[in-house]
């Protein structure tokens, strides 16, 4: 309910005022590894696995795929399974397509905003490039073992809530971005099998 999420909120709002001064220190030093790490990526690819949660239906919809990211913001989204649909992007605007209907179509980030949250986050996260997260969200780290980050919107947003970046252990990859939204709908994407600085 509303009024348990401004509880919530209060809680975590109270919560940070009382963290000691040494949690923004930590909190530096896990995002300056994080960007340390990808410096050294010119490309990731890997596999997919996108789950859409809906609220209303309280039912999962699982879609099979993968990725290409190339430096410094070039990405390729492509949906195999079961049905394929994708995106390419390049800075700002791209296109997408859909296999059902055969159709393309360009797209802007301005002009879609779940595009702009989804293909954002995820090459936000792939470059560790927090400063424009941090025009738009609060950014903090819940764990920095997986590192592991929380986004909330700084002004009221449309249809997000939260959302969860978790980064690989081992290698520092993302490995998981989950956006949830305000009506309880809920999207995770899960990467796996990521290659870097491969052709």
């Amino acid at each position: 309910t509303s009024e348990n999420a401004a509880s919530r909120q209060r809680v975590h709002l109270l919560l940070a005022a009382a963290a000691p001064p040494q949690a923004a220190g930590a909190q530096d030093e896990v995002l300056s590894r994080l960007a340390r790490n990808a410096a050294g990526i010119e490309t990731l690819q890997g596999r997919v696995l996108q789950e859409k949660r809906l609220e209303m239906f309280k039912d999962t919809v699982s879609s099979r795929g993968r990725f290409a990211y190339r430096r410094p913001d070039r990405l390729r989204w492509e949906l195999t399974d079961p049905v394929v649909t994708g995106f390419v992007l390049t800075g700002s605007s791209g296109r997408r397509w859909h296999g059902l209907t055969g159709k393309t179509e360009p797209f802007t980030l301005a002009s879609d905003p779940m595009m702009r949250v989804i293909a954002g986050q995820i090459l936000a996260s792939v470059r560790a490039d927090f400063s424009p997260l941090q025009k738009e969200y609060r950014v903090s780290v819940s764990s920095g073992s997986p590192a592991t980050l929380q986004l909330e919107p700084l002004t009221p947003n449309a249809f997000v809530e939260r959302v969860t970046v978790t980064f690989s252990k081992e290698t520092e990859y993302v490995e998981s971005v989950i956006v949830r939204e305000k009506g309880g709908d809920q999207t995770t994407i899960r990467f796996s099998e990521v290659e870097g600085n491969r052709p």
